[in-house]
């Protein structure tokens, strides 16, 4: 009896223990393939951020070649003109090849004029993003060696919104006649060297150059707002004290009551009367020769003319 319970029993666990291996590799794969869709997830959402920073770490191609750079050692700051071969290299290689994707985010933004000022020779061959207001805008030609005019160049002259000391002189490449006078301008080029001029009152200035292909962004200038008018305050009491003068002297004449000719009197009597003796003389003959009708003295008489009666 023993041995045929044993032997039910062993009989009865049979299957199950037959099939616990397969269980059990089901189980391994099942969390096997949840790891490795953890795992596809976790590459899926790390892969974009990777990616932003691979493109980050990856240099822009905005620096200027060998040949430009060597051209650009050459240069000489604070002179009165920029016409050197290290300002021709970095035009006609502006000129001459088409903007890097993503220039104008590579260059570096300068706020502070004055850094340009202080170490030109840091900043000369990179590009860097400026913002100012146009006061000056003029185009220019070259000749070649034929005499031929070149391509022509726009100059616009910058001044600091900050009210820095120094200017910009910005050369472009592209067209810019539309844009006027008080314009503010957002642009990215290479910086080549710092200039001297003198300004209006004949003092010499200096101004940062740079060479571009067209601004970024243009901020047109708004209606220019009415100034006050301002009145000296002294014509103006002087125009109230006489206006007031004038006032009074009229009021005084209209309060004053009307006088009668008839009853003006001299002050003092006159010296001597002459009415009496005008009087006897107007009443005398009238002065001339006397009328025929009282002419009875006898004597000789005008002859009659020949149409006269005798």
């Amino acid at each position: 009896m023993g041995h045929g319970r044993r032997a039910v029993t062993d009989q009865a666990h049979g299957p199950r223990a037959a099939g616990a291996p397969r269980v059990r590799c089901m189980a391994a794969g099942a969390a096997l393939l949840a790891c490795a869709m953890a795992i596809a997830a976790q590459s899926v959402e790390i892969a974009p951020d990777d990616a932003g920073d691979a493109s980050q770490d990856a240099p822009l191609p905005v620096e200027l070649p060998p040949s430009v750079r060597e051209a650009l050692s050459t240069t000489v700051d604070f002179r009165f003109d920029f016409i050197q071969p290290g300002f021709y290299a970095v035009l006609r290689h502006v000129r001459e090849t088409i903007e890097p994707v993503r220039f104008h985010e590579a260059a570096e933004r300068v706020n502070d004029w004055r850094a340009l000022l202080e170490r030109p020779g840091h900043f000369r061959g990179r590009a860097i993003r400026i913002r100012g207001t146009v006061g000056r805008n003029s185009s220019w030609a070259e000749r070649d060696a034929d005499g031929a005019l070149g391509p022509p160049v726009w100059q616009l002259e910058l001044r600091d919104d900050a009210g820095g000391p120094l200017a910009c002189t910005v050369i472009l490449t592209r067209p810019a006649d539309d844009i006027p006078l008080g314009a503010t301008i957002d642009v990215a080029g290479y910086f080549v060297l710092v200039r001297q001029y003198y300004d209006a009152r004949n003092q010499v200035r200096q101004a940062a150059l740079l060479v571009a292909r067209a601004p970024i962004s243009i901020s047109l200038p708004g209606p220019a707002a009415a100034r006050p008018t301002r009145v000296d305050w002294k014509w103006a009491l002087a125009a109230a004290l006489l206006g007031l003068a004038v006032a009074w002297v009229l009021l005084r004449r209209a309060g004053r009551a009307p006088t009668d000719p008839r009853t003006l009197r001299a002050k003092h009597a006159a010296p001597q009367s002459l009415a009496g003796e005008f009087h006897a003389w107007s009443g005398q003959a009238p002065f001339g020769p006397p009328t025929p009708a009282d002419d009875t003295e006898p004597g000789p008489r005008t002859p009659a003319g020949p149409n006269e009666p005798q």
